[in-house]
């Protein structure tokens, strides 16, 4: 079925009960469930379903990526934002329901903002590719998702940073 109210649409992202649209002017459209905030329309006890394309509010107002997990969604302008379910910290951020969207806020090693180019979620975590190559993951880590897997370790990471080339943790 052609959805009628989307037009010049560039990419869409699905999930197990939502949908994320980015438009080609980088305005992000959600619809499907929102109990845990997946599409980031606040807390709302009388309304879980949005069965329209509704706009998320984001504070530049215009994104150029998107990424949804199971009961989570990421968008990307000049930051990242994340907003749903965050049971296993899969938002990056410090909350326990991200019901609207908030930023992640990671730093180099220098204290400068972190640029992330490339982002996509999973179940219960979420992985981000920043402009020197680095990958940044946060959410639960119980089936190896983060190149690492340790009994002691494995139920929830959070920010962590890794070279894509060599695997390791860096710190």
């Amino acid at each position: 079925t052609k959805i009628k109210t989307l037009e010049n649409c560039v990419h869409a992202a699905c999930a197990d009960n939502h949908t994320l649209v980015l438009s080609e002017n980088g305005i992000v459209f959600g619809f499907g469930l929102n109990r845990s905030g997946e599409i980031g329309q606040g807390q709302n006890d009388d309304v879980h379903f949005y069965s329209t394309p509704t706009k998320i509010k984001l504070k530049s107002g215009f994104a150029v990526g998107i990424a949804t997990g199971r009961n989570h969604s990421l968008v990307l302008d000049n930051g990242v934002y994340s907003f749903g379910q965050n049971i296993f910290q899969q938002l990056g951020r410090d909350v326990r329901v991200g019901y609207v969207p908030g930023e992640v806020l990671m730093k180099s090693a220098h204290s400068e903002k972190v640029e992330i180019v490339e982002m996509d979620a999973g179940h219960t975590h979420s992985v981000l590719l920043d402009r020197e190559g680095f990958v940044w993951t946060f959410g639960t880590g119980t089936h190896g998702y983060f190149f690492f897997f340790s009994c002691d370790t494995h139920k929830y990471t959070y920010t962590h940073k890794y070279s894509y080339h060599t695997h390791r943790q860096l710190g």
